[in-house]
C-alpha cells in the first residue's frame, strides 16, 4: 500500500499533510490484508487462491449448477468480438466452461479425500447440481446429531394459557382513553386494550402535508376560538360580512398555532395556504347551519367531566354544550371525516357510543336539566352538516326525531338503553375483557384498525386490501 501511495509522487510531487492522509485512508479502505500468521489446520479459500495447490483433505461447496460453471461476465468496456477472439478471461460461456472443467479436476486431484458439496435449496428455491461433478460417485448425507436447540425443546415442559384478558381495572379507578375507549370496546375489546391500554401505534404512514389528526386539531381549536368569543346565535346573526369573516380569521389563526411551529413551518407554502383557506370555508358553512337553528348559547366549550360507569370512571370532555332558550341542552360534537348516521347508533354494540357518553355524563352532572338533543357537526370539505337526534321539534328543527330511529318512547328510555348498553362495555373494561371479536358489521373495524400485526386477524388480507386508503 505504501509502495503504491509513493507511486502517486509521478503525478501529484506535493501535497498537504491533509491530503496525504486522505490519500493513505483512501488506499486502505481499498486494500486487502491478510494477517501474518502460521499454516492454520484448516484454510478456507477462494476458487483462484485454492487451484494448483495439495491438501491433506479437500471440500469444495456450492457446486451447483447456477454457480459451476460460473457466467461470463466479458468486459462492457471492450467490443465482444474483440474479447472472444482473443479468449480474455469471463468472455464467453465456452471459455467458462473449458475454466470451471480444468479447475474441478485439478481439485479432484489436490488431495487423497475430496469433497464435492451442492446445496439441494437456496430459501424455497429447489437448485440442481452441476453436471461438471455427476460423473464422481455421490454419498448418502450423514445424519445430523440432535442440536442442543432440539434437545432443550425436547425436554421442555410446554403451558397453555389463555391472552384474551387483561389485568382488571379496579373498582372506581379511572380508565385510560376516555370515551374513545368505550368506542373501541364495542369495535373490538382487543382494539381497545392494546390502543388506550398497551399504547400500541401503527406504523406513520409517510405524509405530504398535514395528517387527519392534525386536521381534526386545528379545525377543533378554530371553532373553539370563535365560539369563546360569539356566544350565542343573537350575537352569530348580529355579525355583518366584514365583522363575520373577521372572528372567522382570527379563529382560524388561533386553531392554526395550535399546531407546533416547526411542524407548520416545514409544511409546503402552498399546504398552509390552502389548509387555511379549507378551515375557513368550512367554518363559514357550519355556521349557516347553526343560524337554521332555534335561539342557543354556548355554555360550555371543550368542557371536562367525569363519568361514572359501572365501576369504573372515565374522563370526558365535551366539544361543545349549548343552553337551549327554551330550556335543557344541546350537544355538538366535532368530526372532521365521515360519521355515523343515527339510524346506525343502536346496534347490539353500539355505534358512535361517544355522544351516549356525552348524553349521560350531562344528565349526571345537571340532574335536573334534560338534554333535548345530540349532534355530530359533519365538517367535510365536500359537505358540511349536522347528524343527530332531537327529543322534539322545537329543539334543533333539523334532526330526526325519536320514532325515526329506534323503538324508544322518549328520552329517557334512550337514555336508559345508552346507560345499559355502554354500561355493558364500561363491565367489559373493567374486567380486562380484550378477546380478537371486531364487530361483524359494516364498516368492519379492522379496515381503520391497522393493529393486525399485533392481533393477526387476517393481517395480509386487510392490509393488502386497504392500500393507501388505510389512512383514512
Amino acid at each position: 500500500m505504501l509502495n503504491e501511495f509513493a507511486a502517486l509522487g509521478a503525478v501529484a510531487p506535493r501535497c498537504s499533510n491533509a491530503t496525504a492522509i486522505d490519500r493513505l485512508r483512501e488506499l486502505a479502505r481499498v486494500t486487502v490484508f491478510q494477517p501474518e500468521g502460521a499454516a492454520a489446520p484448516i484454510q478456507i479459500l477462494g476458487v483462484l487462491e485454492g487451484s494448483g495447490l495439495g491438501f491433506a483433505a479437500l471440500w469444495v461447496a456450492g457446486m451447483s449448477a447456477e454457480r459451476w460453471p460460473p457466467a461470463p461476465a466479458p468486459n462492457p468496456l471492450l467490443p465482444l468480438r474483440w474479447q472472444r477472439e482473443r479468449n480474455v478471461p469471463r468472455s464467453s460461456a465456452q471459455r467458462e466452461l473449458e475454466f470451471a472443467r480444468t479447475i474441478t479436476a485439478r481439485f479432484a486431484s489436490a488431495a487423497p479425500t475430496v469433497v464435492f458439496s451442492s446445496p439441494v435449496r437456496d430459501g424455497d428455491r429447489p437448485l440442481s447440481v452441476s453436471s461438471l461433478i455427476l460423473a464422481y460417485p455421490e454419498h448418502p448425507t450423514g445424519a445430523n446429531a440432535q442440536g442442543w436447540v432440539q434437545l432443550v425443546q425436547g425436554s421442555a415442559t410446554l403451558e397453555t394459557i389463555r391472552d384474551d384478558r387483561a389485568p382488571v381495572i379496579a373498582p372506581g379507578a379511572v380508565a385510560p382513553g376516555g370515551s374513545r375507549l368505550v368506542q373501541s370496546q364495542s369495535d373490538c375489546p382487543f382494539q381497545a386494550m392494546a390502543r388506550h391500554r398497551l399504547r400500541a401505534q401503527p406504523w406513520p404512514a409517510p405524509l405530504a402535508g398535514l395528517s387527519a389528526q392534525e386536521r381534526g386539531l386545528i379545525m377543533h381549536a378554530t371553532l373553539a376560538s370563535f365560539w369563546e368569543s360569539v356566544r350565542d346565535l343573537a350575537s352569530l346573526v348580529a355579525l355583518d360580512g366584514d365583522m363575520l369573516d373577521a372572528h372567522i380569521d382570527r379563529a382560524v389563526r388561533q386553531g392554526i398555532s395550535q399546531l407546533p411551529s416547526v411542524r407548520w413551518r416545514s409544511l409546503p407554502e402552498v399546504v398552509r395556504a390552502g389548509e387555511a383557506v379549507r378551515v375557513a370555508t368550512v367554518l363559514d358553512a357550519w355556521l349557516a347551519v347553526e343560524r337554521a337553528r332555534p335561539a342557543f348559547s354556548v355554555s360550555g366549550v371543550e368542557a371536562k367531566t367525569v363519568l361514572r360507569l359501572s365501576g369504573i370512571t372515565l374522563d370526558v370532555r365535551l366539544d361543545r354544550v349549548d343552553a337551549l332558550a327554551d330550556g335543557g341542552w344541546a350537544i355538538v360534537d366535532y368530526k372532521t371525516g365521515r360519521a355515523d348516521g343515527p339510524r346506525q347508533w343502536f346496534e347490539p354494540r353500539p355505534r358512535s357510543a361517544q355522544l351516549g357518553l356525552y348524553t349521560l355524563a350531562q344528565r349526571d352532572a345537571t340532574p335536573d336539566v334534560p338534554v333535548r338533543a345530540i349532534a355530530y357537526a359533519e365538517l367535510c370539505p365536500d359537505e358540511v352538516r349536522a347528524l343527530g337526534v332531537a327529543a322534539d321539534t322545537a329543539a334543533w328543527p333539523g334532526l330526526k326525531e325519536l320514532a325515526e330511529v329506534g323503538a324508544f318512547e322518549d328520552w329517557n328510555a334512550l337514555e336508559a338503553w345508552w346507560r345499559t348498553s355502554l354500561g355493558a362495555l364500561a363491565t367489559e373494561i373493567g374486567e380486562g375483557r380484550a378477546n380478537v371479536t371486531p364487530r361483524a358489521t359494516h364498516p368492519i373495524p379492522c379496515r381503520t384498525c391497522r393493529l393486525q400485526p399485533l392481533c393477526r386477524i387476517q393481517s395480509t388480507r386487510f392490509l393488502d386490501a386497504l392500500g393507501d386508503d388505510a389512512s383514512e
